[in-house]
């Protein structure tokens, strides 16, 4: 009977442990969470990253895939009769390829002011036509090659894309790293 008429409630170090308790035990499952989202977060950005990268050489080798036409022009000026038109130097570079239809889809880089690759089309009167002004972040502005056998024959066109999610800012170990996809190909409508 004596257990069951005592009134006695919890102490005050009683109650000062279970408060630092309970106070564990939530920023552990903060913490946890905080843990979960970054690293969430990290995935998507890798994974929107890689499928950007993906769409852009996929689009890149259709057109390349398609081009038709005799030779390959290297210079500044289109030459509508080629399959495939390039320069590079070290203020901007360009590959383009000319198919059935007349026009040139032009994939232009601008290295000293752009982060962006730029895709346009330009049709023979010589007007450009800007589908997407920033088809690819990029983040190494050296994207394409072009491979010759000794007799000048093109033996490959490689395709080499490279990015991260913010391509403006340095490449971080875990948060802003590089991701590349490389492909080559020989356009079958090509005579040489």
């Amino acid at each position: 009977m004596y257990l069951l008429n005592k009134k006695s409630g919890m102490t005050l170090t009683e109650l000062l442990v279970s408060s630092m308790l309970v106070g564990i035990i939530i920023t552990g499952a903060l913490s946890s969470d905080y843990a979960i989202r970054t690293w969430q977060k990290r995935i998507e950005e890798r994974i929107l990253t890689q499928m950007d990268l993906t769409i852009a050489l996929e689009v890149i080798v259709k057109y390349g895939w398609s081009a038709v036409g005799t030779g390959v022009n290297e210079g500044t000026t289109l030459d509508f009769g080629a399959a495939i038109n390039y320069y590079k130097d070290s203020l901007w570079e360009y590959i383009g390829f000319t198919q059935s239809d007349g026009t040139i889809v032009v994939f232009f880089h601008d290295i000293d002011d752009s982060v962006y690759l730029t895709r346009y089309d330009t049709v023979p009167s010589g007007e450009h036509i800007f589908d997407d002004p920033t088809f690819l972040k990029i983040s190494d502005p050296d994207f394409f090659d072009l491979n010759f056998d000794a007799d000048g024959k093109l033996q490959s066109v490689k395709i080499t894309l490279t990015t991260r999610f913010a391509p403006s800012l340095t490449e971080g170990s875990l948060d802003n790293q590089d991701f590349t996809l490389e492909t080559s190909f020989l356009p079958p409508g090509l005579s040489q």
